[in-house]
């Protein structure tokens, strides 16, 4: 996986999944106890700019309409081209419905869709997030696994979204 035709390189995908009791906020918003599944997701990747996609400007341009708190935090000191990003999912099922929750990190600073400032890097990880899924030379547990976090990052924005107005 060193060569690259899409300004993404050294993927590395992890996934963890595991269940534990808990305390959650339920659909009605009940404060309930039961069994939570969670999946914590790492997808770590090199971005570059080349003929076929100019990744790393498309992430420092979207920094650059973020927060000043993402502008400095979401880049990895050691490795500007470097990111992490790590998706927790939380789902507990109930007898009438399915609440779901996840939260977003880039190089270990958390995402939090809480204004409009952030929904550029919200955009940026869904596109990245896709191309990555649509990627021929991944197995298709690693495309799988990234579009399972396309879907909650789009899930998560489509709410918002739709709660500004």
């Amino acid at each position: 996986m060193d060569v690259s035709f899409t300004g993404i390189n050294n993927i590395r995908i992890f996934e963890k999944s595991y269940s534990k009791l808990g305390s959650y906020l339920s659909y009605d918003s009940m404060v309930k106890q039961g069994n939570k599944k969670y999946k914590d997701i790492i997808i770590r990747c090199d971005l570059s700019d080349d003929n076929l996609g100019k990744d790393l400007t498309d992430f420092k341009e979207t920094l650059a309409k973020s927060r000043m708190c993402y502008q400095v935090n979401c880049i990895n000191p050691g490795n500007p081209n470097h990111i992490d990003l790590y998706c927790k999912s939380q789902i507990a099922t109930e007898d009438l419905a399915k609440t779901e929750h996840s939260s977003f990190q880039i190089n270990n600073y958390e995402i939090m869709l809480d204004e409009r400032q952030a929904l550029p890097l919200f955009s940026f990880m869904a596109h990245l997030t896709r191309k990555i899924s649509n990627m021929a030379d991944l197995s298709d547990k690693q495309r799988s696994v990234a579009d399972f976090v396309n879907k909650l990052i789009d899930k998560e924005a489509i709410e918002y979204i739709d709660n500004m107005y």
